[in-house]
């Protein structure tokens, strides 16, 4: 796509490799087709991994795109080379703040380690149980990363099929999910309100809450991957066809594994 995006379009006539075409309101270039052995659509391709190596290659570069950035981050460049590297920066706002430790900035930075971690298929994206963008909102998710915990490994993540009407890939369950990330918040201050403000609270209890939370929610994740119609923004979402979940239940429950073992 114009904007850097490699997206998956099921429309057999939309061109051939090196074209550049519409898709939707946005200027693209064809850079990869499914195979035609075995898959009739695009879709079908991603699911069987019939799609061409090209397009495979791709997907792993913007990763190392990722990983290179890092990599400068880590050097001692000369002003110019740092803005240059830097320009179009992915990391959110709160990197800024000197309060917030190297190690959870460096964990953020790192996040498209998950999917290596993971070894996601194509079709399907590596999901945080417990998002990036939460950590600049939690005191208690980044205590947590200094204390130990492994935000991009197998304790917090799951691969998802992705989610997009656009491009007919409905059954997915995997999009943008903000109310989710907000309920999951909610529990986090939830512990924060009652833990952090004791005489001996320790980044320690916070690692071990939210390895708790984390294998919870990758649970809820893990049935929701085998159910239609229900995406991961709609877990939290209360009324018919949606996950139901509650936030103030989950923390009880996860509170009270937590409390057994520490």
């Amino acid at each position: 796509m114009a904007s850097g995006k490699l997206e998956f379009v099921d429309d057999p006539k939309l061109g051939k490799v090196g074209d550049k075409v519409k898709v939707g309101t946005e200027e693209a270039f064809i850079v990869g087709s499914h195979s035609s052995k075995g898959a009739e659509s695009a879709k079908e391709a991603l699911e069987k991994g019939g799609v061409s190596r090209f397009v495979d290659d791709l997907v792993e570069i913007s990763d190392d795109v990722d990983a290179l950035k890092a990599k400068f981050d880590e050097l001692d460049l000369a002003p110019n080379a740092k803005n240059i590297i830097n320009k179009g920066s992915k990391d959110p706002a709160w990197f800024s703040n000197p309060n917030i430790s190297q190690a959870a900035k460096d964990a953020a930075r790192n996040r498209s380690q998950l999917r290596k971690n993971l070894k996601t298929p194509l079709g399907e994206e590596a999901h945080h149980a417990l998002s990036i963008s939460i950590m600049g909102k939690s005191k208690a998710y980044r205590d947590a990363v200094d204390s130990g915990f492994e935000i991009n490994t197998i304790v917090n993540g799951i691969n998802l099929k992705k989610y997009s009407k656009s491009l007919g890939l409905t059954d997915g369950v995997h999009a943008s999910h903000p109310f989710y990330d907000d309920a999951v918040n909610r529990i986090l201050k939830s512990f924060s309100d009652e833990f952090m403000h004791l005489p001996n609270y320790t980044k320690s209890m916070s690692k071990g809450f939210v390895e708790e939370l984390s294998t919870r929610m990758l649970k809820e994740l893990d049935v929701l991957s085998k159910q239609r119609g229900i995406k991961v923004d709609d877990l939290f979402r209360q009324g018919d066809g949606m996950g139901n979940l509650n936030s103030e239940a989950i923390y009880n429950d996860v509170l009270e594994s937590f409390l057994k073992k520490y």
